[in-house]
Order: C-alpha cells, then sequence, then structure tokens
C-alpha cells in the first residue's frame, strides 16, 4: 500500500467496470461486450474507455436529433441544447445538459477517497459550475 496516496480525494461521474457494485450493470454489461468485441487486448480496466462510451452515446443522440440530413448547423445547435439524464455511463443521478449560455455538459460530481486499495465514494452528489 502507497502511503502517499492513502486518503486521497478525487472526484468521479462514470461507473467504474471492475467496481462489484456495477456487476450486474446494464450499461457496464454493454461495455464490457463492445470492448471484447471491438477492442481486444485493451485495458478495460481503462476508464478513458468508459469516457469514450459515454461521449458516442451523447453524440448519437444529438446526430439523431439533428434531422435525417444534418448539416453544420443542425448539430451545433442540438450542442447547444442537450439535456439527457439517461446516459448509462454515467453514475445515477448525473445529467448532461447545456444551453446556449452554458456549454460544459456535465456539471455534477461525487467525491471519491483512496483507501485500502480502493476508491470509496462519499458525500453523494455535488454540482459544481465549470468555467
Amino acid at each position: 500500500m502507497n502511503k502517499a496516496i492513502e486518503n486521497s480525494v478525487s472526484i468521479v461521474f462514470l461507473k467504474d467496470p471492475f467496481d462489484a457494485k456495477w456487476r450486474s450493470d446494464a450499461a457496464v454489461k454493454l461495455y464490457r461486450s463492445i470492448m471484447s468485441r471491438f477492442a481486444q487486448g485493451a485495458n478495460q480496466k481503462d476508464v478513458h474507455h468508459v469516457y469514450g462510451m459515454a461521449v458516442a452515446y451523447e453524440f448519437v443522440k444529438m446526430l439523431r436529433a439533428a434531422g435525417e440530413n444534418p448539416t453544420r448547423a443542425s448539430v451545433l445547435a442540438q450542442t447547444r441544447k442537450l439535456n439527457d439524464p439517461s446516459n448509462p455511463f454515467l453514475l445515477p443521478g448525473l445529467k448532461v445538459a447545456t444551453s446556449a449560455t452554458e456549454r460544459f455538459p456535465i456539471e455534477q460530481a461525487m467525491l471519491q477517497r483512496w483507501s485500502k486499495g480502493r476508491w470509496t465514494s462519499f458525500g453523494g452528489l455535488w454540482e459544481y459550475r465549470a468555467g
């Protein structure tokens, strides 16, 4: 155990596919399935892959909302009105939202502490204003 990092605090907004509490979660099962099929040999514990799937999920929704033949203008318009509380790769209760004046899509997170070799969440969801 590295004493220098013990009790370090960070934020989290994605589901950790190797945290036992998400073992039966549908999105985590989908994540593992996609990684096994399309990214053989990749490190499935790398949370950047989960982040990529969360972004891809929103991007597909945005493209569908932009119309059958999306244009630059219709895609940009959709980026300014994201409102999705259902991204399955985010922690429960987190939402993706933007507006014409607010362009940071996630402004919530959960605190976590590194203790005895693992991250443990605490304190519930926190709201913050980016920028």
